[in-house]
């Protein structure tokens, strides 16, 4: 199979995907779209170098999913180079869930696989949204999202939770929540994890953009940790490493401009 492409409408109350890419010298692709009510899940594993999960139920839910497996194994290091993203709306309740790991490393140069990004979007009578990308490649697993969505990749009203986490290979890494009744929005622009460090809110050669607003009432959460060494832009460093964690309840509004931070 020198290249798959797979486009489909969904019509139906419940569809599963099950992509597993085959070897070959051209990339193979996945492209699925949806608007339907009921509940869309598709898994794709890329090799043994990649996976990635999306599952979105709800009343009316709408969106669009891509992978591509480039088959590319750059260098000979014999891992290829990975891309997915999803752009996913919910109205009248419901949840996005979209997941990537890193399964495959070149470790003599870069350490060890087992990076993974974690993004879940969820309202109980409102309305959800999330548009998000991934790379990965024999080095690390990226989340550079300027030029295709720069800020608030996760948005919600109603009656809602937000989370996205970033971790590496030893399952250090950082998360923010923001869960409430009214409406919130989280900007994470950037993210790099490689080995046993990660950046969260930064890296990927561009500017730090990572923040939080939010209007009624509800609760954010911002926690890091890390075995060697923490540095967040909430105004402290960990030279020997360690964690942290920021709870701010509101009940009128809430807005954080910078939690990036960046671990080892």
């Amino acid at each position: 199979m020198g290249r798959e492409k797979i486009g489909l409408v969904l019509a139906a109350l419940a569809v599963v995907l099950l992509v597993q890419t085959v070897p070959s010298f051209a990339a193979t692709e996945v492209d699925v779209k949806w608007d339907t009510s009921g509940s869309v899940s598709i898994s794709v594993f890329a090799d043994d170098d990649a996976r990635s999960c999306f599952n979105t139920t709800g009343s009316h839910i709408f969106g669009k999913f891509y992978a591509k497996d480039r088959n590319d194994n750059p260098y000979s290091y014999g891992v290829d180079t990975f891309d997915v993203w999803a752009e996913a709306q919910v109205k009248g309740g419901g949840y996005i869930e979209f997941w990537t790991i890193r399964t495959d490393s070149h470790e003599s140069m870069y350490g060890g696989a087992g990076q993974r990004r974690y993004s879940f979007v969820g309202s109980i009578d409102g309305w959800a949204f999330m548009k998000f990308r991934d790379n990965t490649n024999f080095a690390r697993l990226r989340c550079c999202e300027y030029g295709f969505q720069s800020n608030d990749q996760f948005q919600a009203s109603g009656n809602y939770t937000i989370f996205h986490q970033l971790t590496d290979s030893d399952e250090d890494g950082m998360y923010v929540s923001l869960s409430g009744v009214g409406s919130g929005k989280v900007t994470v622009m950037n993210g790099e994890a490689g080995g046993s460090s990660w950046k969260f809110g930064k890296g990927c050669g561009c500017y730090t953009n990572a923040k939080a607003s939010a209007t009624g009432e509800g609760v954010f959460e911002a926690a890091g940790w890390a075995r060697n060494y923490l540095k967040s832009d909430l105004g402290f460093e960990l030279p020997n490493g360690g964690s942290f964690f920021l709870g701010i309840e509101f009940d009128d509004g809430f807005s954080i401009d910078d939690f990036a931070s960046e671990g080892h």
